[in-house]
């Protein structure tokens, strides 16, 4: 469906910086310094890494650049939805599935 509304999506890609022009996202910066241009730019990473790391300096807002400076990092979380035309019994109506790392990032995240 999105390629055929003409939506190109790029996954293993490592995105360094994304760039901006007159107040909005237009394209990407690629680790290796090749520059994407798009009309439209959507990223699931989080808001602190966002405007430390991804955002020319100073273009954030001056709240969310506070937020970011003294934010600290917690475990993330992934939510998906589906409907589906039938049951599964070994799966419970609000299943949650932990990733290999979970143990460690919880001990981490709760012992600070």
């Amino acid at each position: 469906m999105m390629t055929e509304e003409g939506i190109e999506i790029r996954a293993g890609e490592t995105v360094d910086q994304i760039e901006l022009e007159n107040g909005g996202a237009r394209g990407v910066w690629l680790a290796g310094g090749k520059v994407i241009r798009s009309d439209i730019v959507v990223t699931d990473v989080d808001p602190v890494r966002l405007c430390r790391n991804m955002l020319p300096q100073k273009t954030a807002s001056p709240l969310a650049r506070f937020r970011a400076k003294h934010a600290t990092s917690s475990m993330g979380l992934y939510v998906m939805y589906f409907g589906a035309q039938r049951q599964w019994a070994d799966v419970a109506h609000h299943t949650i599935w932990f990733g290999t790392g979970h143990r460690e990032l919880a001990r981490r995240d709760f012992q600070e």
